[in-house]
């Protein structure tokens, strides 16, 4: 009698899983499907507010990677999620074909965009298709990023992609010497973006360390950091996201901890940067991110790791940048020895321009038949 109750009950749940598992995916396809209209018409009318030759594609939930080049990409930015069929491939493709646009810019790549990259060639072959690449190489470990590499790379070798884009320079000379067409693109600061907060900062014996965008991850190194803030006297830690995993250790090792279980608007994250004493970002998740050069615009200390670009050969790399990322005794004493009086011997870059030239300066964009030496890395 058991084993006939056991059997039932077994049958029940396998039923029910079987059941919502069912659900789950007709529920996909009726979203594939029957919003198809809706989201192409949504994407008709936010072309038509698109004035540049160029166009930018962008995942609408990849906001590290997309904010990290927002300066770079005005109002030309569409957000475009995963595509599953090649019908709404084509009618998204015969949209931006339709405006005229000369290049479109691919920020990464995400399942489903390959058809869109081809429809685009199939409706214009001059169309110029350009590929940003965020991550190294040594990100090819992971399957999911070697398969989008894999298909990147086999998309260019067959002519639907013109050009690569990358953000590291050793990256651009790799790609170079192989015989790619490829651009090395710099993000920079939009210096007239940065609000002047730093003086809103609140004043208490606490020093104030920040991590943002440390997402509970391996190569996230927050737990390292936590570690290292634990040996300070009086540290205070602003984290976002703040998960369970990360207030749970916090609790253990009694470090005083707030933040938000959320990502924020990046107007919200300067203004919670500028309030620190300290913000750390020691991680290889992103080496091309801005948010060291933000802090620094913003009047606060930012420790990083040694993938970083930004501080190499100059005076700050011996004070802001670590040796060894996963060292939690080399955190806690480049806090130490940094939460001095360091800012003093930086300046940010509005105010160099500002004592250089007398008064405020503005970046200004133009547009030349030529190409540019800074992004050709020639400079």
């Amino acid at each position: 009698i058991n084993h006939a109750i056991d059997f039932i009950f077994g049958l029940k749940n396998k039923t029910i899983n079987l059941l919502k598992k069912l659900y789950c995916w007709l529920r996909m396809k009726a979203s594939i499907y029957i919003n198809r209209g809706k989201r192409v018409r949504r994407i008709q009318e936010e072309l038509s507010q698109k004035k540049e030759e160029y166009l930018v594609i962008a995942h609408p939930d990849l906001n590290e990677e997309t904010e990290g080049i927002i300066p770079l990409l005005k109002n030309e930015c569409l957000y475009v999620r995963e595509q599953y069929t090649n019908k709404e491939a084509r009618l998204i493709a015969q949209a931006i074909a339709d405006t005229g646009k000369k290049t479109v810019i691919f920020n990464s790549y995400i399942d489903g965009w390959d058809k869109i990259i081809k429809e685009l060639k199939n409706t214009n072959q001059n169309i110029s298709i350009k590929v940003l690449i965020h991550k190294n190489h040594d990100s090819l470990k992971e399957d999911c990023i070697w398969n989008y590499f894999d298909l990147l790379l086999d998309l260019y070798n067959k002519k639907w992609v013109n050009e690569f884009v990358v953000f590291r320079k050793n990256l651009y000379e790799f790609y170079k010497q192989k015989g790619y067409k490829v651009s090395y693109l710099s993000k920079y600061l939009a210096n007239e973006e940065i609000p002047q907060i730093k003086e809103t900062a609140i004043e208490n014996d606490y020093i104030r360390i920040g991590i943002y965008n440390a997402e509970n991850k391996e190569n996230k190194e927050i737990y390292n950091q936590i570690c290292a803030i634990s040996l300070m006297d009086l540290a205070k830690l602003d984290c976002i996201p703040l998960n369970y995993k990360v207030a749970k250790i916090c609790r253990r090792f009694n470090v005083n901890v707030g933040g938000k279980s959320r990502k924020v608007s990046r107007k919200e994250m300067q203004q919670k940067m500028a309030q620190n004493d300290i913000n750390l970002f020691i991680s290889d998740f992103d080496e091309t991110s801005i948010m060291p050069l933000e802090s620094l615009e913003l009047g606060t200390i930012c420790l990083v790791d040694n993938n970083s670009e930004y501080f190499r050969d100059s005076e700050l790399e011996k004070y802001l940048v670590l040796e060894k990322q996963n060292d939690i005794i080399e955190i806690y004493n480049k806090i130490k020895y940094a939460k001095g009086d360091l800012m003093s011997r930086f300046r940010t870059f509005s105010d160099a321009l500002k004592e250089k030239y007398g008064e405020k300066v503005y970046k200004v964009p133009i547009a030349l038949a030529r190409t540019c030496p800074n992004r050709d890395g020639l400079i």
